[in-house]
């Protein structure tokens, strides 16, 4: 009887420990998960401070939208002398200047599509989306300023987002 005893008692012990284990688990991921949005909630709101602080300082400059342009994610690069030296290379050597895309930390390949399609740099939102999960590279996208070449096909646009400055 003893025997017995013991063993149920090792056995619920067991189980109790297991159970325990698993639960611990699952809130902790669902924290993890909780803690990261808030992150990325925390990160999105510096982000609309600073462009605040932007249209801020440039509406005391006196610099009205009308001579910025509408758009202020994708803004056409130009020519502006010293301060800008782009090689042929990474500009595609066309007439036409490349898009500056801006690309924030946390967008998705899906928000970065509907953000180049907007803009006129793609025509189709579903096949920049299929290339970028065939070639394994809708994690990879790096958040900053990238130049794309107007005449950049799908492929190449999507090099550019992902390669490292």
């Amino acid at each position: 009887m003893r025997k017995i005893c013991i063993r149920s008692m090792v056995l619920g012990i067991g189980i109790g420990l297991i159970l325990v284990a698993t639960l611990n688990l699952i809130f902790q991921y669902k924290s993890n998960t909780l803690q990261s949005n808030a992150d990325d909630a925390s990160a999105s709101s510096g982000l609309e401070a600073s462009l605040q602080n932007m249209k801020k300082d440039m509406s005391e400059a006196g610099i009205t939208n009308e001579d910025t342009g509408n758009n202020s994610d994708i803004i056409p690069q130009e020519d502006k002398g010293e301060d800008i030296k782009v090689s042929d290379e990474e500009t595609g050597a066309g007439n036409d200047p490349p898009y500056e895309i801006r690309i924030s930390r946390g967008m998705t390949s899906e928000t970065i599509a509907d953000l180049l399609l907007e803009n006129d740099v793609i025509d189709n939102r579903q096949e920049f989306i299929d290339l970028a999960i065939e070639l394994k590279m809708t994690k990879q996208f790096k958040y900053g300023i990238k130049l794309v070449p107007r005449d950049a096909t799908l492929k190449e646009i999507i090099e550019i987002l992902t390669k490292v400055d």
